[in-house]
């Protein structure tokens, strides 16, 4: 069984265009003998509703220093330094970024988050694995069969407890992320074709690496990880950067399987431009 989330803001314009299509999606699976079934997460649900972050000096700044704290140590993971002072100036300038000139609101950036976190604490629970997607997911003509195939070739490899991590949207720029060296084979990424059409490439990482949480498969016994670092951190970021700084914190979650895949099974159209999202527009408030 898996479950499929779709995190969304009420756009209706966006639900029109996805839900049919992950409908589909679902029926695909169902027919395939994966038993699926598909669930709308808004600002109703209750770890919304129960916690209420409001955009203060206070929690900016708590901003700024969770991710300070996050980008010193991902440059301390990096198994190349120009210097460790270089480093240092780096967070301390992400922690400034993040506290005086990043323009979107805590509140909805917590909203958010706690709208993954629902997602990761239903997947705990069921014990099964959780396709998770924001509501700016694009759906491509191959994304049923590549997720069929992505699903038979975790099945081959993995364990029913094992904890895994596979990027399905994509977003920003591989080369421009945390960890992009994780990417290079000199470092221990290795590559595995999927025989689908068009043919599927999953990169396998040596730790975990997010690149934007527009898109994501998760097992179970990961999503409990997560669930249960953020009741532990409670971190004042978006989804994406908290993931972040739960993986350098813990080797629990570092060391899970992590794979992303070219093409991506879907796009994160608010990244690529086929989509602007309300929380860029001003919509949402």
């Amino acid at each position: 069984m898996i479950q499929l989330f779709v995190i969304h803001n009420n756009e209706q314009d966006r639900l029109s265009y996805l839900l049919p299509k992950l409908e589909d999606l679902v029926r695909s699976l169902n027919q395939a003998g994966r038993t699926a079934s598909l669930e709308l997460v808004g600002s109703e649900i209750d770890l919304v509703q129960q916690n209420r972050y409001r955009h203060t000096f206070l929690n900016k700044l708590r901003r700024g220093i969770d991710a300070s704290a996050m980008s010193f140590f991902y440059f301390l993971d990096k198994p190349e330094h120009a210097s460790r002072m270089k480093d240092f100036l780096r967070s301390c300038r992400d922690s400034f970024k993040y506290f005086f000139c990043y323009p979107r609101s805590v509140r909805i950036e917590q909203e958010v988050l706690l709208k993954h976190v629902y997602c990761w604490r239903k997947s705990s629970k069921a014990r099964v694995p959780a396709i998770i997607l924001e509501s700016d997911a694009i759906v491509h003509p191959f994304t049923n069969q590549g997720l069929l195939a992505l699903l038979d070739y975790l099945e081959g490899r993995s364990r029913e407890d094992e904890r895994y991590y596979v990027d399905l949207a994509g977003g920003c720029d591989r080369r421009a992320i945390f960890n992009s060296w994780c990417f290079e084979s000199k470092h221990g990424c290795r590559d595995v074709a999927l025989q689908t059409t068009p043919e599927i490439c999953v990169h396998l990482l040596p730790r975990l690496t997010t690149n934007t949480v527009g898109g994501y498969l998760i097992s179970s016994t990961l999503a409990g990880d997560l669930f249960n670092s953020v009741l532990k951190r409670r971190p004042m970021l978006a989804p994406d950067w908290a993931i972040n700084i739960f993986t350098a914190a813990s080797k629990r979650i570092r060391f899970a399987l992590c794979m992303h895949t070219t093409p991506t099974l879907f796009t994160q159209g608010s990244t690529s431009g086929n989509y602007v999202s309300a929380h860029e527009t001003g919509a949402v408030k």
